[in-house]
């Protein structure tokens, strides 16, 4: 392709296969473009990403329950979506944007979440199980009844998160009242 093109030609056919992608993408179904997004990397993901964000933003607001186990997207940004009982067991979702986000009852044991932004999300029941929580920001989330067992919890902010009826291990609990977290309603 070089030899068709010269080197200034590239960043604008990178530029129209990126808009050719996103069109495709957004004529596929939502069911369909929801299972195969797992299956996706990279740029492809994004664009997939962005078709179930822009089919949101025009339908019901809604992708409860959809499948995203095993999704590999680090940075993905899901801001105000709404993803009640979404599974997202064993995603690689590092540095992911989920802030405002209603995702009560969502699966992310085992899921890498490191310095991923979950800022006043509503978490509720949510399964954090084994998860990679390393400096992940829960500032104002709503964590009542979530799972947190055994996952890794260092650096992790939950300034002002509501934790009643969390579930930690007893080493976890001890780790954050000793950061001055009060737990009382936090349990084993």
């Amino acid at each position: 392709m070089a030899a068709l093109f010269p080197d200034t030609a590239m960043p604008l056919l990178y530029g129209v296969q990126r808009r050719l992608r996103r069109r495709w993408y957004a004529l596929q179904p939502t069911d369909k473009l929801a299972a195969h997004l797992p299956l996706l990397t990279g740029a492809a993901a994004e664009a997939a990403l962005h078709a179930l964000q822009e089919r949101l933003a025009h339908q019901d607001g809604s992708l409860r329950g959809v499948g995203w186990a095993g999704l590999n997207l680090p940075r993905a940004q899901m801001a105000a979506w709404q993803l009640q009982d979404a599974d997202f067991a064993a995603a690689n979702l590092p540095g992911g944007y989920f802030a405002y986000s209603q995702m009560a009852g969502a699966n992310f044991r085992g899921a890498n979440l490191r310095d991923a932004h979950f800022r006043e999300a509503q978490l509720t029941g949510a399964d954090f199980h084994g998860a990679d929580l390393r400096q992940v920001n829960f500032a104002r989330a709503d964590l009542r009844a979530a799972d947190l067992r055994d996952a890794d919890m260092r650096g992790i902010n939950l300034w002002g998160a509501k934790l009643d009826g969390a579930h930690f291990c007893a080493d976890q609990l001890n780790t954050l009242r000793q950061m001055g977290m009060h737990l009382s309603a936090a349990s084993e």
